[in-house]
C-alpha cells in the first residue's frame, strides 16, 4: 500500500502519478490520463503542443521524445518499455473518457477501459467509479496483476490472508482506507473493495480482461466476462 505520489515498477508495467514534468521517451508504449486540471503535451523538434484538459487520456508510441508539463491538477501515466509485441507503430490517439473509452456497467457503478475493448498492448488502465453502500464482489485473479489507485472516496478493503488455491472460506483482513492511496494486487489475491462513500479509481493491470473468480458477489454474478454488462450505448 502506497500513497501519492508514486511510481510502481514491475516486470509488466510501469505505474505513476504526474505532478511535475516528464519525458516520455520515443517508441515505448503509453496512455497518459488528466485525472483533475490539464496537461501540456509538447514534441520533440516539432511546434506543436497538445493540451490535455480533465478527464482526458492520451495513448501513444512516439517516434519522437514528448515533453509532459502538468500545467494544474493530477495525471497517471502507465507505460512499458518497447519490444517486438507492439502491433501498431508510432501510434497517437487522444479523448475523453464518456465519448472515447469503451464503458461497462456494472451493478456497484461504471468502469471506463481507456485502452478500449481490444487494447493495442498487454497492458490496460480503467477509470471506475463504486457507488457510495456498493461493493464489488469479493473477487480473485488467476493471472491478472493489477494495482488500484484510489484517488478519491473512502472504502473498506478486504484482503485474503492466504494465496487462492481451492473454492473455500477464507480469513480475510480488513483495511480502512479514507485518503489517496494505491494498492499492488498480485496474482491468486482474495481482495474486494467497499465503498463507504462514492469511490473514483484508477486501475493499471495486465491484459486479463476475463481472469475473474467471483467467489462472493451480491447480485450473483458467475465467473468471467459478464455478457450483460457489457453492451454499449
Amino acid at each position: 500500500m502506497k500513497n501519492p505520489p508514486f511510481k510502481l515498477s514491475n516486470q509488466y508495467y510501469t505505474y505513476l502519478t504526474v505532478e511535475n514534468n516528464i519525458v516520455l521517451e520515443k517508441d515505448n508504449y503509453y496512455i497518459f490520463f488528466q485525472y483533475k486540471g490539464k496537461s501540456k503535451l509538447k514534441i520533440e523538434e516539432e511546434i506543436e503542443e497538445v493540451v490535455i484538459q480533465e478527464n482526458s487520456f492520451i495513448e501513444l508510441i512516439p517516434n519522437n521524445q514528448i515533453h509532459v508539463e502538468v500545467l494544474s491538477g493530477l495525471g497517471m501515466l502507465l507505460t512499458k518499455n518497447k519490444d517486438n509485441s507492439f502491433s501498431k507503430k508510432n501510434y497517437f490517439k487522444i479523448g475523453s473518457i464518456t465519448k472515447d473509452s469503451y464503458q461497462i456497467s456494472k451493478p456497484w457503478g461504471c468502469e471506463y477501459w481507456l485502452t478500449g475493448e481490444n487494447p493495442i498492448n498487454d497492458i490496460v488502465l480503467k477509470y471506475i467509479k463504486i457507488n457510495k453502500g456498493t461493493k464489488t464482489s469479493l473477487q480473485v485473479h488467476l493471472n491478472k496483476y493489477e494495482s488500484n489507485f484510489i484517488v478519491n472516496g473512502k472504502a473498506s478493503v478486504s484482503i485474503g490472508l492466504e494465496e487462492y488455491s481451492i473454492r473455500k472460506e477464507y480469513d480475510l483482513k480488513k483495511i480502512i482506507i479514507n485518503e489517496p492511496t494505491v494498492l499492488d494486487i498480485s496474482p491468486r489475491t482474495i481482495h474486494q473493495v467497499e465503498a463507504i462513500t462514492d469511490i473514483d479509481l484508477i486501475e493499471a493491470s495486465t491484459n486479463h480482461l476475463d481472469d475473474v473468480i467471483r467467489l462472493k458477489d451480491d447480485t450473483g454474478r458467475g465467473d468471467g466476462k459478464i455478457n450483460s454488462e457489457h453492451k454499449q450505448k
